[in-house]
């Protein structure tokens, strides 16, 4: 290709062939899902529209992100083992989210003590495979982050964070 000089430039990767990162990070529009994409963002709306009816829109990031790694940790394969891996996921991303919550108002000792154990067996749990440990990478994530969440509104006087209403 000319340049504005007139003088050839060379390919931008340096004339060798694409390397495999860029070939993972390609943009291909076919391989969209989008009937997918348009399921998971009105189920996002679903927690938007029911916090904001009930008066507790400080849940709502909290609720996106356990939409959000539930469907990334579906395990795919028949319609009942799907459900039922799914809803113990939920079930143990509702009640880390809850401590969390609970605990996030605490001294700085006990949210680095239950960060420890929550990444600890989420790290154990390589034992059980690929796919589950990366259930657990996500609970983990799911944990930290509403951890985070009740510590940021331990210390903001206009929110007041409800443990059980999570």
């Amino acid at each position: 290709m000319a340049s504005a000089t007139g003088q050839e430039e060379p390919p931008a990767h340096g004339g060798k062939p694409p390397s495999w990162l860029s070939k993972v990070f390609e943009l291909d529009p076919a391989a969209i899902n989008w009937p997918r994409a348009v399921i998971v963002l009105d189920v996002m709306l679903v927690p938007l529209v029911v916090f904001w009816a009930i008066g507790h829109e400080q849940y709502l990031l909290s609720a996106i992100f356990g939409v959000l790694f539930t469907a990334l940790a579906d395990p795919g394969g028949s319609y009942g083992y799907r459900v039922s891996h799914t809803a113990v996921f939920g079930l143990i991303g509702a009640g880390l989210a809850a401590l969390g919550f609970g605990i996030g108002g605490d001294a700085w000792g006990w949210l680095v003590l239950a960060a420890f154990a929550v990444t600890l067996v989420a790290g154990l749990a390589v034992m059980f495979g690929v796919h589950r440990f990366v259930t657990a990478y996500l609970l983990n994530a799911w944990f930290i982050i509403a951890l985070s969440l009740a510590a940021s509104f331990h210390h903001n006087a206009h929110i007041t964070s409800h443990t059980w209403a999570q």
